[in-house]
């Protein structure tokens, strides 16, 4: 059973042009995910990513309606992070990443993608299939 004052392991909240919770504990037996909500006034646009779920490759896209300080990576349940994808200064325009899933970092699970653009941060779940 979970203690009340267990500290989380991940906590990210973000309430200016999108609304993300996300909340992870070290037993994963209570986490609170709250999907991005992307508003006119985001710094994002067109954030997606297919197939989901994949077993083999999986693409990430997004625009961005301006230059931008951006970080993509990706983070197991427990917080861990597996891999960051991108973690630069990038011009407004679509930007395509390719996740490689047959990589030995991936097993069969969920994880969660995180785009942080100018340190707003939107996730998005992911799940693996093997």
């Amino acid at each position: 059973m979970e203690k009340e004052n267990s500290e989380p392991l991940l906590q990210i909240n973000t309430t200016a042009g999108g609304i993300v919770t996300q909340i992870l504990y070290k037993d994963s037996a209570r986490a609170t995910l709250t999907t991005a909500v992307l508003t006119n006034e985001a710094p994002v646009f067109g954030l997606y990513a297919y197939p989901n779920p994949s077993g083999t490759v999986q693409s990430i896209i997004y625009s961005l309606k301006e230059p931008a300080e951006v970080n993509l990576e990706v983070f197991d349940l427990a917080g861990n992070k597996i891999i960051t994808l991108a973690n630069e200064h990038q011009a407004s325009d679509k930007h395509i990443y390719t996740l490689n899933l047959r990589d030995e970092k991936f097993s069969s699970s969920i994880y969660m993608r995180r785009l942080s653009v100018n340190g707003k941060s939107y996730f998005q779940k992911l799940l693996v299939t093997k």
